[in-house]
């Protein structure tokens, strides 16, 4: 009885899991290069393991019962491009990602192509990293970055190269960690990052979200009809207990 309500539980805990994984797909819908996640259910079929599904020695991390689990799982296929006319908007055609380096010296990379100047001339994401070793001089009037990444600027009566906007991949990039504002960190299970030549840049165009509101929104009734399902369950088994205990006394 008790391992029957701690598999129900084991259910709901993963319908919550898909709930919170549809509730931020939709939410970020409108979000430039934002990439969703999709799930899976597995059984468990191992008691110990970690906060990262990692197998462990008995007494370490979490000790859960025999059930069923939800896995998340980012899928980085290519969403639209729309124009927006900006300079510093960048959208990326093809498997690469932009990376980025933050004033910790840290790495991050993303689709989300909107960048901004700051008073240093560096190219500036939202999430607070840039384009590393590319400045733009005081004084420039055009940009001009072409689909290989190389960016050109005009600067008194020339043009000028001022460096190359690196784009990277990777072996499993499902495997990275979503870290937020649209970036991302390597992992030991996306491998390291890859110079990517293959994929191209779009100036003045952003791209899209590859998350459909409809597929999106009937996921999210159907997550919380299961998840009901399995409350019930719970319910259930709960009260099954409570008279088992009460014909013995």
């Amino acid at each position: 009885m008790l391992a029957g309500i701690k598999r129900s539980f084991s259910g709901l805990m993963a319908q919550m899991q898909r709930l919170s994984v549809k509730g931020a797909n939709i939410a970020n819908a409108t979000t430039p290069g934002f990439k969703r996640t999709e799930g899976t259910f597995s059984e468990m079929l191992l008691s110990g393991l970690d906060g990262r599904h990692v197998p462990v020695i008995s007494g370490e991390g979490s000790n859960l019962t025999r059930g069923v689990e939800f896995r998340g799982e980012l899928l980085f296929t290519q969403g639209g491009l729309v124009a927006t006319g900006r300079p510093l908007d960048i959208a990326v055609e093809g498997r690469g990602l932009i990376e980025l380096v933050d004033g910790a010296g840290r790495t991050s990379y993303t689709r989300n192509g909107s960048f901004t100047l700051d008073g240093s001339g560096r190219i500036v994401h939202s999430s607070g990293g840039w384009l590393e070793g590319l400045v733009v001089p005081t004084g420039a009037t055009i940009i001009d970055i072409d689909q290989e990444g190389m960016v050109s600027v005009a600067h008194e009566g020339g043009v000028v190269e001022i460096g190359r906007i690196r784009l990277t991949s990777f072996l499993n990039p499902a495997g990275l960690d979503s870290i937020g504002q649209s970036t991302y960190a390597a992992t030991e299970n996306s491998g390291p990052a890859e110079i990517d030549d293959q994929a191209k840049l779009h100036q003045g165009y952003l791209e899209l979200s590859n998350v459909s509101l409809a597929d999106e929104m009937t996921s999210l009734i159907r997550a919380q009809r299961a998840y009901q399902a399995s409350s019930h369950a719970v319910r259930t088994l709960d009260e099954m207990w409570e008279n088992v205990n009460a014909l013995r006394r």
